[in-house]
Order: C-alpha cells, then sequence, then structure tokens
C-alpha cells in the first residue's frame, strides 16, 4: 500500500570492493515512476541510511548500475522522521565518509 517517508535504510550484501557502489532509487506514484536519488558510495559501506525528500509513494525501484558486482541488496526500510532525525542520519553518513569510519546510529546501539 501507499507509503508516505523521507528516510531510506539499505543493507546490502558485501562491503569493500565486493559492495554495490552506484544505484539509483526511483518511486512510482499514480503509475509514474520518477527518479528519486542518485546514489554514490566509493567507499564500499555495506549500510546506507538516506534522507530524501518527503515521498509518498506506491513501489520503490533500485537500480543497481555495477555490472561486475554480483552481490545484492539484503534489506530495504522507508521511515518517516522528524527533521532532528534526519539531521542526525545525515551528519552520520558524513562521518562514515571520514577516517572515523562507519559508525552506529543512536538507535542501533544496543
Amino acid at each position: 500500500r501507499p507509503q508516505e517517508f523521507n528516510m531510506i535504510h539499505i543493507v546490502f550484501q558485501n562491503r569493500g570492493d565486493l559492495a554495490i557502489k552506484k544505484f539509483d532509487i526511483a518511486y512510482q506514484w499514480e503509475g509514474k515512476w520518477t527518479l528519486l536519488k542518485e546514489i554514490d558510495n566509493p567507499e564500499g559501506f555495506r549500510r546506507l541510511v538516506l534522507p530524501v525528500k518527503d515521498t509518498q509513494a506506491s513501489r520503490l525501484r533500485i537500480t543497481l548500475k555495477d555490472q561486475a558486482v554480483s552481490g545484492g541488496i539484503c534489506e530495504i526500510r522507508v521511515y518517516e522522521e522528524s527533521p532532528k532525525t534526519l539531521e542526525m542520519a545525515q551528519r552520520a553518513m558524513e562521518v562514515m565518509k571520514t577516517e572515523i569510519g562507519e559508525v552506529n546510529l543512536p538507535w542501533e546501539n544496543d
């Protein structure tokens, strides 16, 4: 059924050299497909938390652009999050691209 969301979590099978590094996210609404975001993941992260514009969709489509990579997608989740949570997720993704590396978001800590 249609969902409203502003954040997408994607988990791949692999990380590093075996990870998916380029893909597009599109959504379908009222029968029309629209590109939502083009993703470049040169670091090869396995888990991506992607803030996106407020979106309402009946379907999502992920188009993988890496022909040489044999891995796939393990999980896709969508959420409607508060502005503060979106900001935290964006900062966490920026930190992941530094020497600190991959970090857990607050809700992922056990």
